[in-house]
């Protein structure tokens, strides 16, 4: 097959000069004469001393493929590259790198792209570390890799799919990738919470090798155009990561949202996850954390075939304080809590009405009411135990009458219970001497 390759390659070549000698010979405007791309091979790899690099124009209508070129994953099984050029990066900073090719758009152009990147120096030994093709005409493909800094890497673009494959015109870019945490290594590290990244643009963003599938995409789907966020828990909390498409109408993404446990890209456990059936709309996912464990938060796209990037802004917070405000209010008395120990209630009619204020975040939810008994000034504390349980009100207010007894001191905690991925969150304690 790769003989038959090589004579059809020969075969198109000779028919151009063919072509060209008979128009000269019925008086046509002469040819522009013809030559392969200086860096056709490659040992003449166009060196690539800052980036971005730009390279406009290239045309590989006289590439070849020379022996001894490498076989990429992503084309066709054992298939070669044809119609190909090189470039060459000596890593300045330990980065990630995205190269890119963008084929022109002239009717006549007919190119299947794909670029490989390699690390190495000979060019029987080289390393891929990055490869992505086109399955559409003239469509830009770009690769994401990662770069050590001082190693040596190549870039590899050309043509692949069709039988005989065809040359093209297109334009190559070579530059810092963006995002910078595109990948996994270079994840952003959230050093306090809350935390907000604005204006996250995931077009050039890529899938590394070995990236994790999650439960609530499709079945065995890997997430497009992500981006990664590392977190340490500072302590043991819920968390909530969110993403909000923006709402530019050139914005068409499908998000999703996933949170792993772990340090290994290939060993992260999933602890929560959450996806978008509705195009540009708000994603979160809450997850508990434990104090000094390390989590990683996924946020990209998935749903559509292809899926799409898109532009949004990243946040991760913890649950806001419930600002518990315990008050005593029935029968003219309107002592305010939390109490102390110098604090003396006066019960009326044998009972106190304690109020237990919560605000929004417990609106309409039940509530458990936990207390302590001291039966002596000097006596012990029993507890605690739960005394009732009561729902908010819209504002987050219950109330519920508590009455003495024997009781001297009392104490009073009240607690949104846990529920799902949400941790329990109790109230301040209050303290009160009854009689």
């Amino acid at each position: 097959m790769r003989m038959a390759g090589e004579l059809r390659e020969w075969v198109t070549r000779a028919a151009v000069v063919l072509l060209v000698a008979l128009s000269a010979a019925v008086g046509a405007p002469p040819a522009t004469a013809a030559s392969a791309p200086a860096n056709d091979f490659f040992a003449s790899a166009n060196v690539v001393t800052q980036l971005p690099y730009v390279d406009t124009g290239v045309d590989t209508a006289l590439a070849t493929t020379e022996p001894n070129e490498p076989r990429s994953s992503c084309a066709g099984v054992g298939e070669a590259i044809a119609y190909d050029v090189w470039y060459k990066v000596v890593a300045p900073v330990t980065t990630t790198i995205t190269a890119m090719m963008a084929p022109a758009n002239f009717t006549s152009n007919n190119l299947y792209g794909i670029v490989v990147a390699y690390q190495g120096t000979d060019l029987t030994t080289l390393t891929e570390v990055g490869c992505a093709d086109s399955a559409t005409k003239n469509s830009p493909v770009h690769v994401a890799f990662q770069v050590t800094a001082g190693q040596t890497y190549y870039v590899q673009a050309g043509s692949w799919l069709l039988t005989p494959q065809v040359s093209g015109i297109f334009t190559m870019t070579i530059e810092g990738q963006n995002p910078p945490n595109d990948f996994f290594a270079f994840a952003n590290v959230v050093t306090q919470l809350p935390y907000l990244d604005a204006g996250v643009n995931t077009a050039q963003a890529s899938i590394e090798p070995n990236e994790p599938r999650n439960s609530c995409a499709g079945v065995g789907e890997a997430i497009a155009y992500d981006v990664w966020y590392k977190l340490v828990a500072p302590t043991t909390t819920t968390v909530t990561a969110g993403m909000t498409p923006s709402t530019v109408t050139s914005n068409n993404m499908y998000g999703i949202v996933v949170a792993y446990q772990g340090t290994d890209l290939n060993a992260l456990t999933e602890v929560g996850c959450a996806s978008s059936g509705t195009r540009n709309a708000p994603v979160s996912v809450a997850f508990q954390v434990a104090a000094g464990q390390t989590y990683y938060v996924q946020v990209g796209s998935w749903l559509l075939t292809p899926q799409v990037p898109g532009i949004f802004t990243v946040s991760l917070s913890t649950p806001a304080a419930v600002q518990w405000a315990p008050t005593t209010s029935a029968l003219g008395n309107t002592t305010v809590g939390p109490f102390s120990f110098a604090t003396k209630i006066q019960s009326r009619g044998g009972y106190i009405t304690w109020r237990v204020d919560g605000g929004t975040h417990v609106a309409n939810q039940v509530l458990q009411v936990w207390v302590y008994k001291k039966y002596s000034t000097h006596g012990r504390w029993y507890g605690p135990t739960l005394l009732t349980t009561r729902r908010a009100n819209s504002n987050g207010v219950a109330y519920l009458n508590i009455r003495s007894g024997s009781v001297l001191w009392l104490s009073l905690r009240a607690k949104l219970p846990a529920t799902g991925a949400t941790a329990a969150s109790w109230g301040p304690t209050s303290i009160g001497r009854w009689r």
